[in-house]
């Protein structure tokens, strides 16, 4: 009987030790990793504001990775995999804008939504 007790806390103990490790190892969601040299190119031909230079373009974009990076881990799943795509589905490169806006708009659509 005492054998069988300690055969029991013995798998209680490996069971919490399995379920802490697998608890330690999963790392929290990290922001995708845009160049933003690539996003921040300027054509050729320029009929651009000075926010689409490429120094303001910069400026935009870190602004709204320091938001992206703010909220990141607070956001839902599905929205957080759903802006990674639309924020690069076009021709263009990658924009931390474009998710921010993205991520933006998909909480301001769940605070209306019934």
């Amino acid at each position: 009987m005492v054998e069988e007790a300690g055969v029991k806390s013995l798998i209680l103990a490996a069971m919490a030790l399995c379920l802490g490790a697998a608890g330690a190892l999963a790392a929290p969601p990290r922001i995708p990793s845009y160049d933003l040299r690539d996003t921040c190119r300027t054509p050729a031909d320029s009929g651009r504001t000075t926010s689409d230079l490429p120094s303001g373009c910069m400026g935009d974009e870190r602004a709204a990775k320091a938001s992206v990076s703010k909220q990141w881990t607070t956001l839902s799943t599905a929205d957080r995999q759903t802006c990674e795509r639309t924020a690069g589905s076009r021709d263009a490169p990658n924009s931390y804008v474009e998710l921010l806006v993205c991520l933006t708009m998909a909480r301001d659509a769940r605070r209306v939504s019934p």
